[in-house]
């Protein structure tokens, strides 16, 4: 059985330069929750734990149906409610969207099969809050963040330079892919693709 690698067959959508580059993106299903505080807050690492379960439920449906795939890499979308920079915000305010990328023999059934499964092992009150959504980005800017999650605002700075010499206006949430698995990686060596998308 052949299993879809998604770093392997999307690769645009995974690997980003330290400079910033413009890309275009088709709409792509996940698995999404919605939440807000701090990164890696106790209600943070609550919502990882409903969204990889879940995950791994739908994979093992997929892979019975003859099709598998690996679990690729978590990422979320950021946000404030305050007119500031998100810089200048405490971090207990800001709102998340974590999301895993699923594929696209995957579906909202396969959510629900997986979610019945999980709920006899896990007691997590999460679970019920992760839905199946499509998002469409569309034209995007990106450049990759080496270093602490903490560090990233000169790389940030980097790409709203960019946005700004090509004339591109913000057209979607703050987008970040988490290459690097931070209980294995140290601080100043995690990958993060930095996303913003645009018009």
């Amino acid at each position: 059985m052949e299993k879809l690698d998604f770093k392997k067959t999307y690769k645009d959508y995974y690997s980003a330069k330290q400079t910033s580059e413009l890309l275009a993106f088709q709409p792509i299903p996940y698995l999404m929750i919605s939440g807000k505080g701090e990164p890696g807050g106790s209600e943070f690492q609550q919502a990882t734990e409903a969204l990889f379960p879940l995950a791994y439920g739908i994979k093992k449906i997929c892979k019975l149906q003859g099709k598998d795939f690996g679990v690729p890499a978590l990422e979320g979308l950021w946000w404030t409610e305050s007119n500031k920079p998100a810089a200048e915000v405490p971090r207990s305010e800001w709102h998340w969207k974590l999301m895993i990328r699923m594929p696209d023999f995957a579906d909202k059934e396969m959510l629900k099969t997986a979610l019945a499964e999980v709920m006899k092992k896990k007691k997590n009150p999460l679970l019920n809050n992760v839905s199946f959504e499509t998002l469409h980005e569309e034209k995007c800017v990106q450049i990759l963040h080496i270093g602490a999650y903490s560090q990233e605002q000169p790389t940030i700075d980097l790409m709203y330079d960019f946005m700004k010499k090509q004339n591109l206006k913000h057209n979607g949430l703050h987008h970040e892919i988490y290459l690097s698995d931070p209980r294995k990686t140290k601080p100043e060596l995690l990958k993060t693709i930095i996303r913003q998308p645009v018009k």
